[in-house]
């Protein structure tokens, strides 16, 4: 037995929320990213101005997705479906507490909850779709 697998035996919920909150900054990394690039493509002319309003939400949960699915993959067979959604909340907070330090303010009632769909559906998505399923024992 390794020292990770000690690790990870002595502490199942500890792992499990650690791997919740580095997928919740993979996917809050990943949806700023796509944002810059989103921006970047506005300002060079290929997409109209227009297309900024929806690409938020679309890279929420582009990155909720790939941040739940971090989460799955580290966690193993042994995870609850929860665990890809609980990524996306992760990643909820760190987009409104980024939010909060830049502009000083949250965000509106209608943006901030179609961010808060976007994550909760994308890392649940991931949660249902990427479960790795655990030995299945005969009888």
């Amino acid at each position: 037995m390794t020292a990770a697998q000690k690790r990870q035996e002595a502490s199942p919920w500890l792992h499990s929320v650690t791997a919740m909150l580095q997928g919740g900054t993979m996917g809050a990394v990943g949806a700023l990213v796509l944002q810059a690039l989103v921006a970047l493509l506005c300002f060079v002319g290929v997409l109209p101005v227009a297309a900024g309003e929806y690409s938020a939400p679309a890279a929420a949960l582009i990155g909720a997705f790939v941040g739940g699915g971090y989460t799955m993959k580290k966690v193993g067979a042994r995870a609850a479906r929860l665990n890809g959604a609980a990524a996306g909340v992760m990643m909820f907070l760190l987009l409104l507490s980024i939010s909060l330090l830049l502009y000083q303010k949250a965000p509106n009632a209608a943006g901030g909850g179609m961010i808060l769909a976007c994550c909760l559906c994308g890392g649940g998505v991931a949660g249902l779709l990427l479960r790795r399923s655990g030995k299945k024992r005969r009888r």
